[in-house]
């Protein structure tokens, strides 16, 4: 996934109430935010595991 190129993909996603989007990859899900510079990758994880989003809370 290419998403220092298009950080917003067709099936990226916004998380309510957090600057974060989530996107998979294959078997994994990704946590990430972005400014007009830098990725920031917050979380990469299982896809159907609710810990990434504990995390990702977490780093807020």
């Amino acid at each position: 996934m290419l998403l220092l190129e298009e950080p917003r993909p067709a099936d990226s996603i916004s998380m309510k109430g957090s600057p974060f989007f989530r996107v998979d990859s294959g078997e994994y899900r990704i946590v990430y935010r972005f400014d007009d510079e830098v990725l920031y990758v917050s979380v990469i994880g299982k896809r159907n595991d609710g810990d990434v989003y504990k995390k990702a809370k977490r780093v807020e």
